[in-house]
């Protein structure tokens, strides 16, 4: 298993499937959201949108030229309310791995 920064045009497809498998993994636990299939190309979009926007990095994880996974780390989030101070801070949006390849141990690795 391997682990890397995505590639935008080169990904794409594999990324798609996963971004459905993240969204209707969400839907098991809140029926309302819509199915993964009718978001994916527009979360995509944001995605990359975001990537200059707060600096983030989205990192794929493959295993035989397939993607089994991928976890978006937002480096750079700046929150500057008018009731509060200043504050900068990193964290993770999006974390998946596809159903065949849980539990196997893989992101210790890393």
């Amino acid at each position: 298993m391997n682990m890397r920064s995505c590639k935008r045009h080169d990904d794409a497809r594999q990324l798609r499937c996963c971004v459905i498998g993240l969204q209707d993994c969400k839907r098991k636990l809140h029926p309302r959201m819509p199915g993964g299939d009718s978001i994916a190309d527009d979360y995509l979009q944001e995605m990359f949108i975001w990537r200059r926007q707060f600096a983030e990095s989205v990192f794929i994880c493959e295993q035989d030229n397939n993607i089994t996974g991928y976890i978006i780390v937002h480096t750079i989030v700046v929150i500057d309310n008018i009731d509060d101070c200043p504050i900068e801070f990193g964290y993770i949006s999006d974390i998946f791995a596809a159903q065949e390849f849980r539990c196997r141990s893989s992101a210790g690795r890393y």
